[in-house]
């Protein structure tokens, strides 16, 4: 955890504020736009990944295949 506290506080890591993306994700995740539904938190990050206005260069995640899509065609590097 110590490790992750120090990428966190690195002048290159910044935090994105989610409140723009709620409700559409709200709506996203109760009227599916998949074959299987997401969590509300995976609809909020792909959201802000689709947005044109946010850069994302990676994302860590366990789940790689609710994203492999939308970093695919935003050329987002998954960890």
């Amino acid at each position: 955890m110590d490790q992750f506290n120090r990428i966190l506080k690195r002048k290159n890591v910044a935090f994105i504020d989610d409140r723009d993306y709620r409700a559409d994700a709200l709506r996203v995740t109760f009227t599916g736009f998949r074959k299987r539904p997401l969590a509300l938190c995976d609809v909020v990050l792909r959201l802000i990944m689709d947005d044109v206005n946010v850069r994302v260069y990676s994302l860590l995640t366990f789940n790689d295949g609710d994203f492999l899509d939308v970093c695919g065609r935003h050329g987002v590097q998954i960890i």
